[in-house]
């Protein structure tokens, strides 16, 4: 499995959106991970996690399932490594 890093300050590019398309033509299973998170107000971090989370049901390898989190908080972190391990 890929994981994918969207800075959630930025929600999802277009260069973004051209990895997930050659991970999903390349039939690599992925996983995003929403960081700094700790640097966006709680309601725009919602609606960024809302637009990704819709822009996944177009990938059958996408993993529904967004982390999010913040290195300098460490919030996610233990979830994140759970999911790799």
């Amino acid at each position: 499995r890929a994981f994918v890093v969207i800075d959630a300050r930025h929600g999802l590019k277009q260069n973004d959106i051209e990895f997930l398309n050659r991970l999903e033509r390349c039939k690599t299973p992925f996983q995003v991970i929403l960081t700094k998170c700790d640097l966006v107000k709680e309601d725009d971090l919602a609606r960024r996690h809302t637009l990704v989370s819709d822009h996944l049901q177009g990938y059958s390898k996408a993993l529904k399932t967004i982390r999010m989190l913040s290195a300098y908080t460490g919030a996610g972190l233990k979830d994140l490594a759970q999911d790799m391990y």
